[in-house]
């Protein structure tokens, strides 16, 4: 119980609630290139944050397909969803509730440096393709 709401506990009151429809983007989608060969990267891991006030927190895994393209596609958990008609950016998506906001990919596959891309906006119905992230191999000593 709300005490302060009961005003002591002696009375009552009410509550407004006031509801908003939840802005949401198509996809974030991209290809894992090797930054010297610019060759795909396939079944790497990515992983995709969202950003708020200068700090980037983990949102959603998946792996990038035999061409290195890789997807994460807006999904609200609970409603379901028809088939869509054309093919996802990826042969595998990953699908996660995006919101509108910031975000950005890290790749981190074996053998490569990490890669953390830059931090991008995503606006309401927003279908971003990143392009080609070149991820570099680790030096040989």
């Amino acid at each position: 119980c709300d005490y302060n709401f009961m005003t002591g506990g002696f009375g009552s009151g009410s509550y407004t609630l006031e509801v908003q429809e939840l802005q949401t983007a198509e996809s974030i989608a991209g290809r894992a290139v090797d930054g010297r060969s610019g060759a795909p990267l396939s079944f790497v891991g990515v992983s995709l944050e969202r950003c708020e006030s200068g700090s980037c927190s983990f949102v959603a895994g998946g792996q990038s397909d035999s061409q290195g393209r890789f997807s994460f596609v807006n999904r609200v958990p609970g409603v379901p969803y028809p088939e869509p008609v054309e093919p996802p950016p990826s042969e595998l998506p990953s699908y996660t509730l995006l919101t509108v906001g910031e975000y950005r990919v890290r790749i981190e596959p074996f053998q490569y440096e990490p890669y953390v891309g830059p931090i991008v906006s995503l606006g309401a119905g927003q279908a971003l393709d990143l392009g080609d992230l070149p991820v570099q191999p680790v030096p040989l000593i």
